[in-house]
């Protein structure tokens, strides 16, 4: 389930936190020389710092504590392939001063690290600048709208939710296996219809080998959203797991096979 906090209007969204740092570390070194308005500012400043962290705890909180070390600089490159996504990345967050303008669309087969990057560019977005997230795993999103429908809540209050958060993000919202139903893309299309008329960015992680894949199993319309004014970076190589996963131990040679010695 998503976070309920709103921190919108706590976070000062645009100022980098090294400015509200220095502000503060500054009032603290000629705290005599400050006016009522300056202490007023310099709580202000601590507060963002502090609703900063607070929001992005909640997010990994959401996601996951696997994610809550990760960043861009502890992302594993061992191909070509690894560090040119890393550098698009890279990119998008130097596009992103201020605040996000565009989406970040990462696709690729599972197990590629996708998700340890959308969570290093949240962590810099919330915490550098002060953007306000709502974290989605993707299955999860659905069920919350089932869940919404039959406790007689109607979807639409959830609906609004998501389609006006000044910054979307979401982890696979494809099943398993196959395409979405009906009414999954039809849910979907409705919030990234809305977010695209109100210009307001999504980041998205998506478990498909390619580009015609994506548009088969999450509808054309639902890929044009969320590919619109985004930065697309494809993640096609080998799953970690599978690079990690330990080798098998040789099998025991029977008892009556070892060999005797005289």
């Amino acid at each position: 389930m998503v976070s309920r906090v709103d921190y919108s209007t706590s976070m000062k969204e645009g100022i980098d936190a090294t400015e509200l740092i220095d502000q503060i570390k500054f009032a603290n070194e000629h705290e005599e020389m400050l006016t009522p308005k300056d202490r007023f500012e310099m709580r202000q400043c601590s507060h963002a710092l502090s609703s900063r962290r607070f929001h992005f705890t909640d997010v990994i909180r959401d996601a996951g504590e696997r994610y809550a070390d990760v960043t861009i600089d502890n992302f594993d490159c061992p191909s070509d392939d690894h560090r040119k996504a890393l550098e698009a990345v890279k990119g998008y967050l130097q596009a992103s001063t201020g605040g996000p303008r565009r989406g970040l669309l990462l696709i690729g087969p599972t197990g590629t690290g996708k998700d340890h990057l959308m969570m290093s560019v949240l962590r810099v977005l919330i915490h550098k600048w002060g953007t306000e997230c709502r974290w989605n795993d993707g299955q999860q999103f659905f069920s919350d709208v089932r869940n919404a429908y039959a406790e007689n809540e109607g979807e639409s209050s959830l609906l609004n939710e998501l389609s006006r958060c000044r910054l979307l993000a979401i982890s696979d919202p494809l099943p398993a296996a196959g395409r979405l139903t009906d009414h999954q893309m039809n849910v979907f299309g409705i919030v990234m219809d809305r977010r695209s008329r109100s210009m307001l960015p999504t980041i998205a992680t998506v478990n498909v080998a390619s580009r015609a894949e994506l548009y088969d199993r999450l509808g054309d319309r639902n890929a044009d959203r969320l590919c619109e004014d985004a930065v697309v970076v494809p993640c096609n190589w080998s799953s970690y797991r599978q690079r990690t996963r330990p080798l098998a131990m040789p099998a025991a040679t029977p008892m009556n096979q070892i060999p005797q010695t005289a």
